[in-house]
C-alpha cells in the first residue's frame, strides 16, 4: 500500500482521514442513485439537467 502518511503528516491517524475513500465512494454511489431516480421519477428534468451544460458551453465559443 502506498504510505500516505508521509504525505498527510499528522493528520495520517485522524479518523477522517481513514474515513476519506469510504466518503468518496458513498458520494459516488448517492450521485448514481440520484440520477437513477431522477431519470425514473422526473425524466423531464433529467433530460433538461445535461443539456444546459452543454448549451452554455456552445454560447461561451
Amino acid at each position: 500500500m502506498v504510505n500516505r502518511g508521509a504525505a498527510a503528516g499528522a493528520a495520517a491517524g485522524t479518523l477522517l482521514f481513514r474515513l476519506i475513500p469510504y466518503l468518496v465512494i458513498g458520494m459516488f454511489l448517492g450521485g448514481v442513485v440520484t440520477a437513477l431516480v431522477l431519470r425514473r421519477r422526473r425524466p423531464e428534468l433529467y433530460a433538461r439537467m445535461g443539456r444546459i451544460v452543454l448549451e452554455d458551453a456552445a454560447e461561451r465559443d
